[in-house]
């Protein structure tokens, strides 16, 4: 009954229900990377990062890691990171890839580079919402 009260002023002017379209206030965004977790493969230092495998997850569970290498940097609220540890992605954050590397030595002396993730809002505002 509410809703009828509701649509009924809209009815009686003579509006166009068609042309209304709902536009949300906030987005996905669009520059996120396709992975929800990652499995530490070796601690830098405390105070840099870790290089880490990116993992695909189905319907929240972690399924296999075995994407391409990542460095995460350290940020104030991580938790204790060790070898072999897998970290979901609080689905309020969505990993992105920056503009930089991290480049890094390997035992052997080989120099790699790789991509240097941040964490991102999941949504941002909508450019059409008024």
């Amino acid at each position: 009954m509410k809703k009828l009260i509701k649509v009924l002023p809209l009815l009686l002017c003579g509006c166009n229900l068609q042309n209304m379209v709902y536009v949300p206030e906030t987005i996905p965004n669009n520059i996120c990377e396709d992975f929800s977790a990652y499995k530490v493969s070796q601690l830098i230092d405390r105070d840099n990062g870790v290089l880490a495998v990116t993992c695909s997850t189905i319907l929240g569970k972690v399924t296999q890691c075995d994407g391409p290498v990542i460095f995460v940097p350290n940020t104030n609220n991580q938790t204790t990171m060790y070898d072999e540890k897998i970290v979901k992605i609080d689905s309020d954050f969505c990993p992105h890839f920056k503009p930089t590397t991290y480049q890094y030595q390997t035992k052997d002396g080989t120099t790699k580079n790789v991509p240097y993730v941040e964490f991102l809002p999941s949504f941002v505002p909508n450019p059409e919402y008024k």
